[in-house]
């Protein structure tokens, strides 16, 4: 008999077999045909029995390095017609590809899994590991109509199998899905399926379980406006994941409890929940939620009003998200930085990114950017005094709101009003943000943007109606983000306040608004808001008699003034900016005011 090693060699030498070196040293036919043949020239018991001594081997040479190896294995002992093992090797490859973002990779061995596990190959502990990583990397790939239909095939089987472990597990996953903003959310539906998952974990004796569905009921309390319920609900989630130890669990709530957080103002807790979950992801290797933790980071640091740690955060969850393909930490990043630049007047690349978000959020499924971005690119344009684009962007915002999501309508309505008001339509102003202020409910996981936002467009547009208490009121409304520490919108605030004193002629107060709000504007560096409360003191100094002084605040306006024109990218938009009268006042001392 011929030795392994002479064949090997004769069939080198007939260049029937190649040398190869990746994955490991050993051979391969040369073409797929001479392959096929072989292989089928065997036996069915023959090539099984072949299958499983290469298994075996795999096995006994690689015993550290099984999951490295894991679809070769699942591959061969599939082929060898053992069920039960293939489901074991299919679903720790399809959990190592997921773990390396490798989505579609993933998809294929958890596929392989299921196979298997349809003939009864496989556990309920099994069912629920497959069900539920296929379900993530559908989610991750953007597919989440087909990650639901998963998770309803979960809970058939549990249902079947009278499996109320696996049937919770299915509860929480589809009560999650629902729970978020993509393209299947569905808050009412999650709510039902999360106190169901609630009631069932409690009957079950699973803490963890108990844990998720808190967490759920906390998420879907926040979107929906009841910040108190869903800090009350994430705190309980918290303290079981701390008592028992799940950590993975602890991360998700800290994650979520630090929007609920910022949304109640209380930026103390929310950087302690995210400094605690961001250390929690990168000690368990999630990247694509460190991403979504980091990002709420940059919201946190922009309401501080530190936008450089703001950008600097936010960057680097790009980075991560670009690295691991996550479109969806790729929009939401993006969504933080055009704001964050549009803040520094760089309002070329803030409508750049703004572009990428909203097509990222598309390809994601994830649904707020194609509102609030859209309704951010539309007060760019009307600073730059692109009026109609302004205006079909916020009313193209409105509309995604209220088919969509309807928590930011008012937020809509009132980007809808500021154009207006910038196209001189100041009546049509006053209705629209009567509208908004109207709709207005708190607890927005992004108040600190939008609500922040939807007052202070009401003070300004009370500025031009003369309802100068009004201004007050609407500043003064503000104060729970003021006390629990925001500064991103102080200087906004003191120029809306400096203009009121000015115009009912209480110059003292007026001056030191004005000069608070231009210390507020130079600590955050936002040159979008600086220029205008530059020339809103120049003004003071020329009632004062002072023309000299007056003369060089405006001269630091004009810079500013400069800076953002000279980072408009689009000629006819540099050129509808500098025309506007406020800016050629800024940039022309004779202009009058």
């Amino acid at each position: 008999m011929m030795s392994i090693d002479s064949t090997l060699s004769i069939l080198q030498e007939h260049q029937l077999l190649v040398v190869v070196l990746e994955p490991e040293p050993g051979f391969a036919f040369k073409h797929a045909l001479t392959w096929e043949a072989a292989y089928q020239s065997l036996l069915m018991s023959k090539r099984q029995e072949i299958h499983r001594q290469v298994a075996e081997c795999y096995e006994a040479l690689f015993e550290g390095r099984l999951e490295e190896f894991a679809a070769h294995l699942a591959w061969h002992y599939s082929a060898a017609g053992d069920a039960a093992m293939t489901v074991n090797y299919a679903t720790m490859a399809g959990e190592a590809a997921l773990r390396r973002s490798a989505h579609q990779e993933a998809l294929a061995s958890y596929e392989q899994a299921l196979e298997s596990v349809r003939s009864g190959a496989a556990d309920n502990q099994q069912l629920t590991r497959i069900f539920i990583g296929r379900g993530r990397a559908l989610e991750l790939a953007a597919q989440h109509e087909a990650a639901m239909r998963n998770y309803e095939e979960m809970a058939r089987l549990g249902n079947e199998r009278q499996d109320p472990a696996l049937k919770l597990s299915a509860l929480l996953a589809q009560a999650t899905l629902y729970s978020v903003p993509s393209t299947v959310y569905r808050p009412e539906e999650g709510l039902a399926l999360a106190q169901e998952a609630s009631y069932l974990a409690r009957e079950l004796g699973d803490h963890r379980a108990e844990s998720h569905a808190l967490w759920i009921l906390s998420l879907l309390e926040g979107f929906s406006g009841s910040g108190e319920r869903s800090i009350e609900y994430g705190e309980t989630s918290l303290a079981l994941a701390r008592q028992y130890d799940y950590r993975d669990q602890a991360a998700f709530t800290l994650n979520n409890l630090s929007t609920s957080y910022m949304s109640a103002g209380d930026l103390e807790n929310a950087g302690r929940s995210l400094e605690e979950a961001a250390a929690l992801w990168r000690e368990l290797g999630n990247l694509p939620m460190l991403t979504d933790t980091l990002t709420n980071f940059s919201i946190y640091y922009f309401a501080l009003g530190d936008t450089e740690r703001s950008l600097k955060s936010a960057e680097e969850a790009q980075q991560i998200s670009l690295s691991i393909g996550n479109l969806w930490g790729q929009a939401y990043g993006r969504f933080i930085l055009s704001h964050a630049l549009g803040e520094l007047g760089e309002w070329g690349q803030a409508l750049r990114k703004a572009e990428e978000c909203l097509e990222l959020a598309n390809q994601a499924g994830f649904v707020p950017p194609q509102c609030i971005v859209r309704a951010q690119m539309a007060s760019i344009y009307a600073d730059q005094g692109a009026i109609e684009h302004a205006l079909g962007l916020a009313n193209a915002a409105r509309e995604v709101a209220q088919r969509l999501y309807p928590k930011w309508q008012a937020y809509a309505a009132a980007v809808v009003a500021r154009v207006q008001l910038a196209a001189g339509e100041v009546d049509r102003a006053a209705v629209t943000i009567n509208e908004a202020v109207a709709s207005l409910k708190p607890g927005d996981p992004l108040a600190a943007v939008t609500e922040v936002s939807i007052r202070l467009i009401e003070a300004l547009i009370s500025i031009a109606c003369r309802d100068y208490a009004r201004v007050g009121s609407a500043c003064d409304s503000l104060k729970r983000f003021r006390d629990g520490g925001a500064r991103s919108y102080l200087a906004d605030e003191m120029l809306m306040r400096g203009l009121a004193a000015s115009a009912m002629k209480d110059l003292d107060t007026a001056r030191r608004y004005l000069e608070a709000a231009q210390a507020e504007a130079q600590s955050n560096m936002s040159r979008r808001i600086l220029w205008r409360i530059l020339l809103a003191l120049a003004d003071l100094e020329v009632d004062a008699g002072r023309p000299l002084e007056a003369e060089a605040i405006r001269q630091q306006a004009a810079e500013h003034v400069g800076f953002i024109a000279d980072h408009i990218q689009d000629d006819e938009r540099r050129r509808s900016f500098l025309s506007q009268d406020l800016v050629r006042q800024a940039l022309n001392p004779q202009s009058s005011r």
